[in-house]
């Protein structure tokens, strides 16, 4: 049935969504996550499938990201703006490395590097947007900024293994 839907079959869809408990969930989660499929689609361009490690871990920080930004009872449109703000993340760092690699390569003509550090531009530009418009819902819907308290050691500094006790 399912395979029948997923080739075009309209009729196998509408029996599958009848009859499967949790379908529209499924389709949903399966199909209509944009925002995973987007973030999916920007690391596959930069990376050639031998770098599945680097993909999975640039995956895996971005989730943490955006765990970080979120709430427990995060409105949809903070869910929508923390996803997009992922994505640019990613982008950004991406584009950033791409732009500096084309920078240290005597070969590359200006032109180009100039068009890629127009590329980073634009993705700082909606990282940026993304990250106000988030802080502009906030403060609209009245929740308080989280605030990280870095604990410091005797001396004043912050801890060197990377990360807070």
């Amino acid at each position: 049935l399912a395979d029948r839907a997923l080739n075009g079959d309209l009729e196998a869809l509408k029996t599958f969504e009848a009859k499967v408990p949790q379908a529209r969930q499924y389709l949903i989660e399966v199909f209509g996550n944009l925002a995973r499929d987007t973030r999916h689609q920007i690391i596959e361009s930069y990376f050639s499938s031998e770098d599945a490690v680097r993909k999975r871990g640039i995956n895996l920080a971005a989730d943490q990201l955006r765990l970080a930004l979120s709430r427990d009872e995060g409105d949809p449109l903070e869910r929508l703006l923390i996803e997009r703000i992922a994505c640019n993340w990613i982008e950004v760092h991406l584009v950033e490395q791409l732009t500096n690699q084309m920078r240290a390569n005597d070969k590359v003509e200006l032109s180009q590097v100039e068009y890629y550090q127009t590329f980073l531009d634009r993705t700082q530009k909606r990282f940026l947007n993304g990250c106000n418009a988030l802080a502009q819902v906030r403060k609209l819907i009245g929740v308080e900024s989280k605030t990280v308290k870095r604990e410091t050691s005797d001396d004043g500094t912050l801890p060197t293994n990377g990360e807070l006790s």
